[in-house]
């Protein structure tokens, strides 16, 4: 029986976690097909003795089956990193014994205390002690993220928020189903433990990122709900008709107005649950006016609902850009191709040849609901832009990708459903806008695409 569900967020699970231990009490680590060595004791984290203590799970051999593992260990050493024992986090076998081992242990002074690292049987590093010494917390609580990917060969290596191994090119293969057994705070054997407490232990198919890995080590992956720059819910009770807007809830007051403001043939109809519905005909909108603004050089990460059968050529879904009269600066994503309807994300710089552009190669006019995240971080690049619908990476070609002469920043308002300067008008809907001042993580986008879908009908 796994309790991934208990154990894990709804999020990481989208992320890819397949195994996640809490360690929250004895019954819940042989529910999740533990098998306890010793008398470790057991209660929201593990804590071994170095010597007789360990945990054995039995899995179902397709945790490690994929070219693309991250694994992420909590714990607390009870023991410094030149102490003259070999001490194992974790390892993990086949069925015959000492096969497909994904471990990490720490050697003795004879062998220079040095860090290993073992994917699939293979060792990708012997990380020298001078690397990540200091790093290391003795009696602290500490968290090791691996990310490795077994198909260009990189493997990446954080201790508490700082990368100790980077971009390491050593060959591994996946696993291909052989991994059944999975060890915590000893070796596949037991003949080498642990002196320590393990908090939790998580492995993902999926590559986590260095911003991951920086959130696990400061319990921050969740704190961008707090954190957005615009957050129209688009709910009925932020639905103020007396005022002619939609209301902001971030804290910032950055309500969105009905279309013009006076002319109720420019605003957008509000749903029975949430979000807008903008037609095209009557060029509908919602103006934030000159608010939540982004240069070039800075991060930004926009994130909505969106459901559209579209099949006009071009239609601007979000816009702060002065226009081609004004010299285009600015900034924004619309829908391109009658047929097509994909995602186009622009940083105009003085023209429309110059800047950023960048077309995606999902096509989003099916009718459906979909939810569609922006990030840029501000590396003045197309490079430093990721497109991704419904939590999937999108990939995408570059059109443009020249630099900036300068400052992209301008006075033009900020509109939702048309161009800033009235032209492009939606055919569509759009639900829960999000706009940040950072780069999202795959994890947050998760998370807040759950999250979004989730309270669709939440009046």
């Amino acid at each position: 029986m796994s309790l991934l569900t208990l154990n894990s967020t709804p999020a990481e699970r989208r992320r890819g976690c397949v195994f996640s231990e809490l360690f929250r009490d004895n019954a819940k680590v042989l529910a999740n097909g533990g098998t306890i060595s010793g008398a470790p004791v057991i209660y929201f984290g593990a804590t071994f003795n170095g010597t007789t203590d360990g945990i054995v799970y039995a899995l179902s051999g397709n945790e490690y089956n994929s070219p693309l593992i991250s694994i992420v260990c909590e714990f607390t050493p009870h023991f410094a990193y030149d102490v003259n024992t070999q001490r194992y986090l974790f390892d993990s076998s086949d069925s015959v014994g000492g096969n497909n081992r994904f471990r990490v242990y720490k050697m003795d002074n004879a062998n220079s205390n040095v860090l290993k690292i073992e994917l699939n049987g293979t060792e990708i590093a012997a990380i020298a002690s001078a690397t990540y010494a200091a790093y290391w917390l003795q009696n602290q609580r500490n968290v090791l993220v691996i990310s490795g990917d077994a198909t260009n060969d990189l493997t990446n290596v954080w201790l508490n928020g700082t990368q100790i191994l980077t971009d390491d090119a050593t060959a591994w293969a996946s696993a291909s189903n052989a991994v059944v057994e999975q060890d915590i705070g000893t070796s596949y054997d037991t003949s080498l433990d642990y002196d320590g407490v393990i908090h939790s232990f998580k492995v993902f198919q999926s590559l986590l990122s260095e911003a991951e890995a920086i959130d696990y080590y400061n319990n921050s992956t969740y704190n961008y709900r707090n954190e957005a720059l615009v957050d129209l819910p688009m709910t009925a009770a932020t639905h103020d008709t007396t005022n002619t807007r939609t209301l902001d809830v971030s804290g910032n007051g950055f309500d969105a107005t009905f279309g013009d403001g006076s002319t109720s043939t420019t605003y957008p109809t509000k749903l029975a649950g949430r979000g807008y519905d903008f037609n095209l005909a009557n060029s509908q909108y919602l103006n934030l006016g000159n608010v939540a603004d982004f240069d070039n050089d800075e991060p930004q990460s926009i994130s909505f609902l969106i459901k559209t059968s579209v099949a006009t050529s071009l239609s601007a879904l979000v816009s702060k850009s002065q226009g081609g009269g004004a010299g285009y600066s600015g900034w924004q994503l619309y829908l391109e191709g009658a047929d097509t309807a994909l995602l186009v994300f622009r940083i105009y710089d003085t023209s429309i040849t110059t800047g950023i552009k960048v077309t995606g190669d999902i096509k989003i006019n099916d009718g459906l609901l979909h939810n569609v995240v922006i990030t840029y971080d501000g590396s003045q690049t197309a490079a430093g832009v990721k497109m991704y619908v419904d939590t999937v990476e999108n990939a995408y070609t570059a059109n443009v990708d020249t630099g900036f002469a300068g400052s992209t920043l301008n006075s033009a308002d900020l509109n939702i459903g048309r161009t800033t300067y009235g032209s492009l008008p939606l055919d569509g809907e759009i639900y829960n806008y999000k706009q940040f001042s950072t780069v999202l993580t795959p994890t947050q986008i998760a998370d807040m695409s759950i999250e979004a879908f989730a309270s669709l009908n939440q009046i």
